[in-house]
């Protein structure tokens, strides 16, 4: 099921509560964006944010899964944000900042210096 409108109209009522944030529409759902890092996808009628080690148990407390675009296989580093999290702003805002982090952190990784080849190619030596 694609994202629809009024799901896409709620989810960023709740994230604008908490944060400036903006959406960009990508393959039948959206990105979410703080500060030009894209740290949050909707897609499918559910919110997902950047999801690692750092907030994991976050996550757990709450038992959401993760971002299964492809079937069974996680193959994004996203997990569902559960509704009572979406609908508490000051809850939100430290969730959204935790996934910021985790962008931000993955962002400086492929910067100059620490910049991946692409796929399928392999680095010059």
């Amino acid at each position: 099921m694609p994202l629809s409108a009024d799901y896409r109209a709620y989810a960023l009522e709740q994230l604008e509560r908490a944060a400036p944030v903006t959406a960009k529409s990508m393959f039948g759902g959206a990105g979410i964006y703080l500060d030009g890092l894209i740290f949050g996808l909707l897609d499918n009628d559910r919110t997902f944010f950047k999801a690692d080690e750092t907030n994991a148990a976050s996550f757990d407390a709450h038992d959401m899964d993760w971002f299964h675009p492809y079937g069974d296989e996680r193959t994004m580093p996203y997990r569902e944000v559960p509704v009572e999290v979406m609908e508490d702003p000051d809850e939100l805002r430290i969730w959204i900042d935790a996934a910021v982090a985790i962008a931000a952190k993955k962002k400086a990784a492929k910067a100059p210096g620490g910049k991946k080849p692409p796929r399928g190619r392999k680095a010059k030596t």
